[in-house]
């Protein structure tokens, strides 16, 4: 299973060789057999209640403006776009 590049950059960083076989793990399993959902529904994620309000205030105040300015349908992918690219930089 994939472990991140966390290992590795410490590795980096210290100069002390990689465990063999370290980055030979797959990525992107479950997408590349179709579950293409699996980019985006960790953006859906929330910790608690707490955490959902505040990122729906945020979406109504904030949304709001961007949605007048960009449009529905770039703001949409402007949505879409971001979510996947914070949870693939989270993945990796």
């Amino acid at each position: 299973y994939w472990q991140g590049f966390y290992t590795p950059i410490v590795h980096y960083f210290a100069s002390t060789p990689m465990p063999p076989g370290y980055l030979d793990a797959p990525l992107f399993e479950k997408i590349k057999q179709g579950e293409i959902w699996r980019l985006f529904t960790p953006a859906l994620l929330h910790s608690d209640i707490l955490h959902l309000f505040f990122n729906m205030t945020w979406l109504a105040v904030l949304g709001r403006q961007m949605e007048n300015r960009l449009g529905s349908f770039r703001y949409l992918l402007f949505l879409l776009i971001t979510g996947i690219a914070t949870n693939l930089a989270q993945y990796m």
